[in-house]
């Protein structure tokens, strides 16, 4: 399975020259972690370049580095019912 930042690169490939040291998410994002489902979904609080800090449903505040996993974005939770 690609990585979320490979597939936008793919789309977006003059991006890649913009954002190879950034992460495209921004505060206030809602992500979920493939990896880890039960964490529920993440609402992103800070970025620094590919580094991030989400609040999960049933995991509290993480620590993530966006280069090391795969991070999708999702609809905020009521917005997709």
């Amino acid at each position: 399975m690609p990585r979320i930042d490979q597939i936008y690169f793919a789309v977006y490939p003059d991006a890649m020259d913009k954002h190879t040291q950034t992460s495209f998410f921004a505060p206030g994002d809602w992500i979920s972690l493939p990896e880890h489902p039960e964490w529920g979904l993440g609402q992103v609080q800070s970025v620094l370049g590919t580094r991030l800090t989400a609040s999960f449903e049933n995991a509290g505040k993480q620590a993530l580095n966006s280069d090391a996993i795969i991070l999708v974005p999702v609809e905020p939770p009521g917005q997709g019912e």
